[in-house]
């Protein structure tokens, strides 16, 4: 008969529920929150909402007195469309930009007349503020083709 010392059977188990708590821990880092601040002049009955690329709201804010803030989780950082109506009841001047999101916080401005354009979006990200940049440049040789 073989006799088996009983700190022999919880030496492993010790190493496993290490080994369950790393992963669980690791885990917790997985998920980031995306943070919006905004301030878009001359709205003061509008709304502000990113889509996913299947057209699945992830944010849907008011915009009141040209203003809204906005924090959600973010299920991946990725390419998302993102859009702003001056008017809820009359939301035919709406197009469609653009953004690149990752985990951190976003600041946009803009004016009611300009939201035909890529707004101003200050971010952490590296990526947005180069997709920034290109629509800035864009915008500006737009404007030295037609004169």
């Amino acid at each position: 008969m073989i006799y088996i010392s009983a700190h022999l059977l919880i030496y492993p188990v010790k190493y496993l529920y290490l080994l369950v708590f790393v992963l669980i821990f690791s885990s917790c880092g997985r998920s980031k929150y995306v943070e919006f601040d905004g301030n878009i002049t001359g709205i003061s009955n509008g709304g502000f909402v990113i889509n996913d690329p299947q057209g699945n709201q992830l944010i849907s804010v008011l915009i009141s007195d040209g203003k809204f803030h906005a924090k959600n989780l973010l299920p991946r950082p990725g390419f998302y469309d993102m859009f702003i109506t001056p008017n809820l009841t009359n939301n035919h001047k709406r197009k469609l930009f653009e953004i690149y999101l990752e985990g951190g916080n976003y600041t946009i401005t803009s004016d009611t007349g300009k939201l035909f354009l890529y707004p101003t979006i200050k971010s952490d990200s590296k990526i947005q503020n180069e997709l920034s940049d290109y629509y800035a440049i864009e915008t500006a040789q737009k404007h030295v083709i037609k004169a």
